[in-house]
């Protein structure tokens, strides 16, 4: 929730300093590659100040979630793996819901 929060942040802070990706570009989704390299394109070239600082400090906060979910899914999946876990993970995979995947459908269809 907090990634959520952070991207929503990110993209309010754009729009009231009249930067508007889907206007700019005509592309419909956030959040993918294109629309990152849109905004590390804008705060690259903005002059220096509170609003570069701010899309910089929340673009780094975005990468090290995004980074630290990685990095704890790939320590349970680790950990899915030893014996004692086995039955545990066989009895839900009937869910096999991924969590991290339907906010990538919601934020990012592509």
């Amino acid at each position: 929730m907090v990634l959520v929060n952070k991207k929503r942040h990110l993209i309010s802070l754009c729009r009231r300093s009249a930067l508007h990706f889907k206007d700019e570009t005509g592309k419909l989704c956030h959040w993918t590659k294109t629309h990152v390299a849109w905004i590390q394109d804008k705060v690259s070239s903005l002059p220096a100040g509170s609003l570069k600082n701010n899309l910089n400090f929340l673009m780094m906060q975005i990468t090290e979630l995004k980074e630290t979910i990685a990095s704890y899914d790939a320590e349970i999946e680790k950990l899915s793996r030893e014996k004692k876990y086995k039955k545990k993970v066989q009895a839900l995979t009937c869910f096999k819901l991924d969590y991290h995947n339907v906010e990538k459908k919601w934020t990012n269809p592509s």
